[in-house]
């Protein structure tokens, strides 16, 4: 086999009528297969070619899920379509195409199983839009070929999603809080029927405007659907804490705290 990086010489075995060559490849791409028998060539110049690819390998197979070009952190929200994101790579860890044809996307178990066939985007890369109505688990896995790819299938939980207008900020300190002392709220999430979310997953943005710059400013997801926010006041003044989710503030936002020195 002759190709533009390397030749391949390999074994050739005979059984009842049928020879077969056997090689290996240490490099990708196209081979020209030359044959000679009893001195005479029966395939040169390109008459028959072999094509050698890298395999696609269980372990580089990468699944990830985007929201408006973001990555998706935690738990997955209800009746909001989402990004899968299907990153595929060689043995080598080089991007690596196949056809959309022989992978599939299969989410959910028994009755509740749907399959897709993702679309290419790229490269190695390939997506597809799911969206989920009902709260719960689902099972996620992804195959090519009609063999799974991923090490182990993922359980993924879609929750019902957050709403910033009904989501508000509790036990905001209403006395003044002394300079150089750790102060803190929570958030609580509240979804569109204005109860009281019961997982995590949320990702709030809390911005600051103070007399100077909080250094220690921390959202901490407590997996039950508040969201503690810490922080030291260095210095004496009034502290406004912007919060918002997706973009939106949330009900009681812009919250604002007095700190004073002892």
């Amino acid at each position: 086999l002759k190709g533009a990086r390397a030749e391949i010489r390999g074994d050739v075995s005979y059984h009842f009528g049928t020879y077969t060559l056997k090689f290996f490849a240490r490099c990708v791409g196209m081979f020209e297969m030359h044959v000679k028998v009893k001195g005479e060539w029966l395939y040169k110049d390109g008459d028959v070619t072999v094509s050698v690819v890298d395999q696609l390998a269980k372990k580089y197979v990468d699944v990830i899920f985007e929201l408006d070009g973001s990555v998706l952190q935690g738990n997955l929200r209800v009746g909001t379509p989402t990004d899968l994101i299907i990153y595929t790579k060689s043995s080598s860890g080089a991007p690596h195409d196949v056809e959309v044809s022989d992978l599939e996307v299969r989410l959910g178990q028994g009755h509740t199983l749907q399959k897709f066939r993702p679309k290419r985007e790229s490269i190695g890369t390939y997506s597809q839009l799911i969206n989920v109505e009902l709260p719960g688990f689902q099972t996620l896995d992804v195959f090519f070929e009609g063999k799974s790819v991923l090490s182990e299938p993922s359980r993924l939980q879609w929750v019902t999603a957050s709403d910033p207008k009904n989501t508000k900020a509790c036990q905001v300190p209403t006395n003044m809080v002394p300079v150089g002392q750790i102060a803190s709220f929570y958030i609580q999430s509240r979804n569109k029927n204005d109860l009281n979310n019961t997982c995590g997953g949320d990702l709030y943005e809390v911005k600051c405007d103070g007399p100077v710059s909080l250094t220690d400013l921390e959202i901490r997801d407590t997996a039950n659907g508040k969201y503690v926010v810490s922080f030291t006041p260095l210095a004496s003044g009034l502290y406004q804490f912007h919060i918002s989710l997706n973009g939106v503030p949330i009900g009681n936002s812009p919250v604002t705290i007095s700190a004073v020195k002892k």
